[in-house]
Order: C-alpha cells, then sequence, then structure tokens
C-alpha cells in the first residue's frame, strides 16, 4: 500500500469550489473563519489520530451488522477496541499505539456476510472466521491486508470465486478454505503451495491449472473466466440522474463536514490523554508516515509480526519464558515424549501454541546450529522449528503445536486396535501431504535424511493437514558430497523404531534416502491396515505387519490387509495403487525401492483414482468388497 493511500484513508482533505471556478479565500469573514478552523481541526494530530482509530472501529462495525449483531459480539461498542476488551479482538503494541494484529472468531456461529471494511484492518496478521455460517463472496479487499500471515475462512458456505488479491499476500503462511461453495480456479501456483499451508478441499466447484493442490485440474476453456472472473457490466446514466447524484451528494457533504466538525472536536477534549502525542516514534505526526514506518523494515509492526526470512536465525527462548508457557513444565501440559525427550504444550505471551520438546544436556554450539538449519525447513508438510533454549543443562526445541496430535491415534488405540477415525480419502491425502515433506528433505540442499519417520512422526493440524516432525534433532554429520547429488547430511549411528527400520541398516549400520522410503512404505501398511507395525499381541505369524502383508500377497488375500472400518465406500484402483506403492517401498534392498518424487507422484494418481468415487463416479467409480475378492 503506497504512502499516498494511506493518508487519503487517514486524514481528511477537500477543496473549496464554487459552481462556476474555484476562488481564493479573501478577507476575513464569519464564513471563512469557519473554514480556516475546520481545516485546522481534520489535519491536527489528534484529529488524524482518532480519524485513524475511527477507521478501525467501523470496520469492525461494519463486519458485525453483515453478521446481523450477534449477542457473541455484544461487547463491541463505540469505543477503543485495545481497550474495551473486545471479543475475539487481539491487540499488540506499536511504539507507543495498541493497534488489532487479530481477529480470531473461530466457531462463533456467525451468520451473514463478510464485509470488504475488513481490508481496513491494515495491521492484522491473524484472521480466523472458520467453522461459522459465513456465506457470499471472499472479499478481495483482504487482500490490502499486507502483514497478514494466517487467515482461516473453512467450514463455511462461502461461495464465489478465491480472489486472486490473495496471491499478492507475500507474508501469509496459511490459507484455509475447505468446505465452503466456492468456485473457478485457485489462483495459487504449485510453488506457492509449498510456501503456503494452502488447503482447499471440500468445493465441489473448484479446479487448479496446476498439480499441487487435492484437487481436479480445470479444463483449458475455463481457464480465462476462472482467472480474471466475469465482466461486470456498468449501467449508462442520463445526465439528468447525474445532476440529481450531484446535488444530493453535496448537500450531503455540507451536512457531515459540520457533524465531521462537532465530533471532532468532542474527541480531540474527550481522548487527548489516551492517544500519543504528535512527537512519537517516527517524529511526526502524520499518522500515514506513522503507519508507513511502523510497516517498514525497521517500524515495529515488522519486527513484531513479519514471518523471518529463510536466512535468519531461529529465535532464543528463555527458560523463565518457556516454564511460564507450560506452568513449569506440569504433568497437566505432557502431550508425549519423542526421540528427542518429553513434549509439552504451551502458550506464550502473545497467544500462540507452541509444543516445547527438552532434554537433559549442556548448551553447545553444535546444538544451536542444528536446530538453527532446522528452522530453515520451510514447507507445508513439515512442522516448523520456531526455536530453542539451551539454559541449566536443559536442551530445548519449540515447534508449532499441531492439534490433532499424530496419526497413530487416528488409526488404532493404545491396546493397538483399529479406531477407525479416518475414512481411506483421508488416510491417501495424508499419505500424499507426508510423502512430500520427504521427498522436500530428500531434494532440498543439503539433503536431510529424516532417519527415524514412522506414523508417530506425521502430525495433523487443525484440517487433517499432514506434517512430517521429529527430522534431523539429532546430531548432524556431514558424510561428503554424493555423486552429482550434493552434501548428505545424517547420522553414522541408527535412531530408527522397530518395524520401520530399514532391514539393510544391520548389515551396512548406515541410513540413507532408501531407508526413509522403507520406514514410509510401512507408513503405508500401517494406513492401509489400521494396525501397528509391531503387535505381539496377535499371532505370531502376524507380529510383524510387513511379513504378515507379504504373506498375504503371496496368498492372494491382499484384502484381509485393508481395515475393516473403512467399510467399503473407496475406489478398488485408489487402494491397489496405494498397497502397491507400499510394498514396493519395502523392497528388501534399496535399490529395488522407488524415490519419494516417485512416490509422490504415484500417490497423486491413486488420489485422483478415488476422486472419481467421491466427485460422483466416472469410468470405475465402483465399490468394492473387502476379504479375498479383492485384488484378485
Amino acid at each position: 500500500m503506497q504512502i499516498g493511500q494511506l493518508h487519503s484513508r487517514l486524514v481528511f482533505s477537500f477543496r473549496l469550489r464554487d459552481s462556476s471556478r474555484q476562488s481564493r479565500l479573501t478577507g476575513i469573514t464569519p464564513s471563512n473563519v469557519f473554514y480556516l478552523l475546520l481545516i485546522v481541526l481534520l489535519f491536527s494530530p489528534c484529529a488524524a489520530l482518532t480519524t485513524y482509530q475511527q477507521t478501525t472501529v467501523d470496520a469492525l462495525l461494519a463486519f458485525k451488522n453483515g453478521v446481523k449483531n450477534p449477542p457473541v459480539l455484544s461487547s463491541w461498542i463505540i469505543g477503543d477496541p485495545c481497550k474495551g476488551k473486545w471479543k475475539g479482538v487481539e491487540c499488540s503494541t506499536i511504539g507507543k499505539t495498541r493497534v488489532i494484529t487479530s481477529l480470531k472468531l473461530s466457531n462463533f456461529g456467525l451468520d451473514g456476510t463478510i464485509t470488504p471494511r475488513l481490508g481496513d484492518l491494515i495491521t492484522l496478521t491473524t484472521l480466523w472466521l472458520d467453522s461459522n455460517s459465513l456465506r457470499g463472496p471472499i472479499p478481495s479487499d483482504l487482500g490490502k491486508l499486507e502483514n497478514l500471515t494466517s487467515l482461516r475462512l473453512a467450514n463455511n458456505s462461502l461461495n464465489g470465486s478465491i480472489p486472486p488479491s490473495l496471491t499478492s499476500l507475500s507474508n501469509l503462511r496459511e490459507l484455509y478454505l475447505s468446505n465452503n461453495d466456492l468456485s473457478g480456479t485457485v489462483p495459487f501456483n504449485a510453488s506457492t503451495a509449498g510456501v503456503i499451508n494452502i488447503v482447499v478441499d471440500g468445493n465441489n466447484e473448484l479446479c487448479t491449472l496446476t498439480p499441487g493442490f487435492d484437487l481436479p485440474v480445470c479444463g483449458p476453456s475455463l481457464a480465462p473466466a476462472l482467472i480474471f472472473g466475469p465482466v461486470a457490466s456498468i449501467p449508462k446514466s442520463s445526465k439528468r440522474g447525474v445532476h440529481v447524484a450531484a446535488i444530493a451528494g453535496g448537500v450531503a457533504g455540507a451536512l457531515a463536514l459540520v457533524i465531521a466538525t462537532i465530533v471532532l472536536v468532542s474527541c480531540c477534549l474527550l481522548r487527548a490523554k489516551s492517544w500519543p502525542s504528535a512527537t512519537s516514534d517516527t517524529g511526526s505526526s502524520d499518522p500515514s508516515a506513522q503507519v508507513d514506518w511502523a510497516k517498514g523494515p525497521e517500524g515495529p509492526i515488522a519486527r513484531s509480526v513479519a514471518p523471518e526470512s529463510d536466512t535468519s536465525k531461529a529465535r532464543y527462548f528463555s527458560l523463565e519464558e518457556l516454564e511460564h508457557a507450560t506452568k513449569k513444565f506440569s504433568a497437566n501440559n505432557k502431550i508425549g515424549r519423542g526421540g528427542f525427550g518429553e513434549v509439552y504444550k504451551g502458550l506464550l505471551e502473545d497467544g500462540t501454541i507452541v509444543a516445547v520438546k527438552g532434554r537433559q544436556g549442556a548448551a553447545t554450539q553444535d546444538f544451536q546450529a542444528a536446530v538453527e538449519f532446522l528452522s530453515r525447513m520451510r514447507h507445508k508438510h513439515l512442522v516448523n522449528v520456531l526455536g530453542f533454549c539451551q539454559e541449566n543443562d536443559q536442551q530445548i526445541v519449540v515447534y508449532d503445536y499441531l492439534p490433532n496430535g499424530s496419526v497413530c491415534g487416528h488409526l488404532y488405540d493404545d491396546n493397538g486396535a483399529p479406531v477407525g477415525k479416518l475414512d481411506f480419502r483421508q488416510r491417501l491425502a495424508i499419505a500424499l501431504g507426508a510423502a512430500k515433506g520427504l521427498e522436500y528433505l530428500h531434494t532440498t540442499t543439503p539433503k536431510l535424511i529424516h532417519r527415524d519417520f514412522k506414523t508417530s512422526n506425521v502430525l495433523l493440524d487443525a484440517y487433517l493437514v499432514a506434517k512430517v516432525t521429529d527430522f534431523g534433532l539429532s546430531l548432524l554429520l556431514a558424510e561428503g558430497p554424493h555423486p552429482q547429488e550434493g552434501p548428505v547430511l545424517s547420522s553414522l549411528n541408527g535412531d530408527g523404531t522397530a518395524g520401520f527400520l530399514d532391514p539393510e541398516y544391520y548389515t551396512t549400520q548406515r541410513l540413507t534416502e532408501k531407508s526413509d522410503v522403507y520406514s514410509f512404505g510401512v507408513f503405508l501398511l500401517e494406513l492401509v491396515s489400521g494396525r501397528e507395525a509391531i503387535s505381539q499381541d496377535r499371532p505370531r505369524s502376524e507380529w510383524s505387519l510387513v511379513e504378515w502383508g507379504r504373506s498375504l500377497l503371496q496368498a492372494g488375500d491382499l484384502g484381509a490387509l485393508v481395515d475393516r472400518t473403512l467399510g467399503s465406500s473407496f475406489m478398488e484402483v485408489a487402494m491397489r495403487k496405494m498397497v502397491e506403492v507400499g510394498f514396493h517401498c519395502v523392497e528388501e534392498t534399496g535399490d529395488r525401492r522407488p524415490s519419494m518424487a516417485e512416490v509422490v507422484k504415484e500417490l497423486e494418481e491413486a488420489l485422483e483414482k478415488e476422486r472419481g468415487l467421491t466427485s460422483g463416479g466416472g469410468e470405475g467409480a465402483t465399490t468394492v468388497t473387502l476379504g479375498s475378492e479383492l485384488f484378485t
């Protein structure tokens, strides 16, 4: 947004005209005194700041009106939202001013439309309106929210196309639009989808021009209309209509000026103490200058809300901060234990929920370097490493928190019995997402081998998007360059898990990319069967999922491998493809296993086949019968 645009939004300007020519103010008359006084009031620091605040209030009240003034927003009344504790509104201090940075209204029971006025909330970093009953289009004005990092509009009844203006949000990191009635094309390309977590499934009329989304590909003939949208017709007006509108506008404008003068004078007198003086951190009384300074690279908005670049260091958290976030690592906050140590759920002072993993260990430069390296691994299907702490002989890593936990809890219970929380299409989408996460690790520079990929290391966010975690936490040792591949980061000792560990490791004592592929194959078989990789509660012949599956393959009874909780609502061709990929990945030797890039391609094809059933059929869109007749 340009300074001029901000200035026109925050400050009134006008020009005195008569009906025939521009006139100059000459002489001291009552009329001239009135206009001079009005100019002084409108351009005074007090008036400008009040106007800036009022713009924010007006935008929020317009939204409240658009959702039919629900009781849940009864706290939204005239006044400063940052001082009146408006429900769902969160503020931060920018310089000496409190500004709105978050609007979190998920599952508020809101019913209505989204006003374009939300585009006036230029300091917003978080906008959550998901799980309501909102309808109508997504306003293109949301593309003005340059600081926005998270936009959640899923689980509503929004229609129309996805505004192309959203692609200009350079700070955006997650965009949730699933389960609406959106149509047209997704304006984001596949490379963008690797940086932004974009979830758009559940919109039956939505398509994509590029692969990388869980959507059908748009037909070429639809592309122009889907990208640019329909051309709106502009009605012609008669000259008489123009004159009437001009007269009405002039009368309304005169009344507005008189009212504005009274209001502004009152605001200046009543709020002078509650707003910063003209001498601020910007050294300017111009609000547009203050806003642009705050948004600039040296301003507090950039420092406090802009995401770090890939070359920046991981954030250092103090032990005191993490103890406060986890209630001194309370047992009530403990959510598990991983290969790195105990895992706790934490709430930072800014409202961010995090996962805190810690273990005993002295502070080392190697640990800091490893965490800083991992924090630069940014991908839609990887859990973000936010920072670390090294104090009191403790090594701690801070991650994004994912509310739906690991895939394990959605497949089987503590006793290993299938729970059937995921349908087949969800399992296939999770498999594809995890595959893309591993593929990224294997193709980044330097390449990174996970070394302990397993079902419990695939986590699910609020919309069941799969994200791989626990990659590269142990000491990373450079093994030197592979021919024509570049350096690989791995470890000489394996931390693999029984049932997932590459059998070649026992003879070579080395883990490679193909070791991750083997582990991924076991993960696929768990998704298909709803069983654990190792289960000694079953008959001896079924202890190992891989070995039991191979015996079913040889007997031509692969139907017995499929999780019975899935019922019969999936396509045989898609299930067959997923099973085939799984067995291909768990070949005894690495040279017979596919690369993760090949796995991704195969799973994308399987998902396309499965989508044929849920989108209304097509050739081969038949249900299957589980049991010995499957795959015969």
